[in-house]
């Protein structure tokens, strides 16, 4: 019996309106040619395809932060709703640890990213979800001298809603690893604000009421393919 990583967040609604937390924002930082170069000699031996802890025989720990942009209009017909989302995600690569960097880098070219190890993290209980776009994704990878990685990408997604049309709603947002156990990865929420609100959210005909995070574990069984 394996147990899959997962996280969830819960998001109590109710009345009118409310404002939350401001929006936290990386501080960009410029790369150098030098610091490129560094990358580049770094990346020619670097596997991403193993996990950060697998050599010490540990779980990758990966920190998880949600920063909710927007909420779309709640759909009773179909029992959902829309969210527009940043996933911000940390854990420490030491294959990746730079001292002679002299600077953190912001990656946002899409070749370099897919060549570093990332989690294959999914929103569980999505009915549909898809990348922002402008001119390129909208993902973000920040990599430190001391080896820590931040991983920010830009969701829209569709979510099941819960206990709909009741006085109090509940709007989930389940994570987990797509193909790892708790023996592999493990998902742990930032401290101390999990779920972040956009300043100027607005939900016309809501008042949220509370904001919860737990962990969630789904137990299943790697050669029959289900869950339980």
């Amino acid at each position: 019996m394996k147990i899959g990583a997962k996280l969830c967040g819960h998001l109590a609604l109710s009345g009118h309106v409310e404002y939350a937390n401001e929006e936290k924002t990386a501080n960009r930082t410029f790369r150098t040619n030098s610091d490129l170069d560094i990358l580049d000699e770094m990346l020619l031996t670097y596997d991403r395809r193993a996990l950060p802890a697998a050599s010490k025989k540990n779980p990758t720990i990966v920190a998880c932060e949600i920063f909710i942009r927007s909420f779309g209009s709640i759909n009773p017909a179909s029992m959902d709703f829309e969210v527009d989302l940043y996933l911000r995600q940390s854990w420490i690569d030491s294959r990746l640890k730079t001292p002679n960097l002299s600077r953190p880098l912001d990656l946002n070219d899409p070749n370099l990213v897919k060549k570093i190890w990332k989690p294959e993290v999914f929103f569980a209980n999505a009915k549909d979800a898809e990348f922002q776009f402008v001119t390129v994704p909208n993902v973000l990878i920040r990599l430190e001298p001391s080896g820590n990685i931040l991983y920010m990408l830009r969701f829209s997604c569709m979510m099941d809603l819960y206990r709909y049309p009741m006085d109090e709603q509940v709007c989930a947002i389940e994570l987990a690893s797509f193909s790892k156990t708790t023996d592999e990865l493990l998902l742990r929420w930032s401290k101390p604000e999990p779920i972040i609100l956009y300043e100027n959210l607005k939900l016309p005909q809501f008042q949220l009421t509370n904001v919860s995070t737990s962990m969630c574990k789904e137990k299943f069984h790697i050669g029959e393919h289900y869950l339980q």
